[in-house]
């Protein structure tokens, strides 16, 4: 397995920024899970579901929603915020189009947004206390919405 560079350009508050986001890569796949919590991977062996990722082009079009939404938040109150805000607008979209939205794609776009925060300097101690807090946000807010894993 090499480690993908995927360079973005984005702005935020009228300001260019390039962010470079590193992730594993192998045959057209990027493993895309490293802040999920073990206990919130779908699938019977751990191991396998902890290599759990994403189709490159899928994650490369993910990261670039994400990106294009968060720079659109002009009255964020963080930086954070802005981030949040961008995962929860690609969530809808994705939700829009494919309803209820697999568990899967759910943790491919918080994985997206917790590698873009790593990219942009918040620590990996925050991003993994952050990742279920988002999950279960998402989930709670749109439980007729997203698929019901315990069924």
């Amino acid at each position: 397995m090499e480690t993908l560079k995927l360079y973005f350009e984005t702005a935020f508050d009228g300001k260019k920024e390039n962010i470079i986001i590193e992730v594993p890569y192998d045959d057209g796949m990027v493993a895309t899970s490293e802040f999920c919590p073990t206990h919130l991977l779908e699938g019977g062996v751990r191991l396998i579901a902890a290599l759990r990722g994403d189709f490159l082009e899928s994650f490369i079009s993910n990261c670039r929603m994400q990106l294009a939404a968060s720079s659109k938040i002009d009255k964020a109150e963080s930086e954070l915020d802005r981030h949040i805000g961008g995962l929860i607008a690609v969530v809808m979209d994705k939700m829009a189009a494919n309803s209820p939205l697999p568990y899967s794609v759910l943790l491919n776009c918080i994985d997206c947004f917790s590698l873009i925060l790593k990219a942009r300097g918040v620590e990996t101690e925050e991003i993994k206390k952050i990742y279920p807090h988002v999950l279960e946000t998402i989930i709670n807010l749109y439980p007729d919405y997203i698929e019901d894993i315990s069924a």
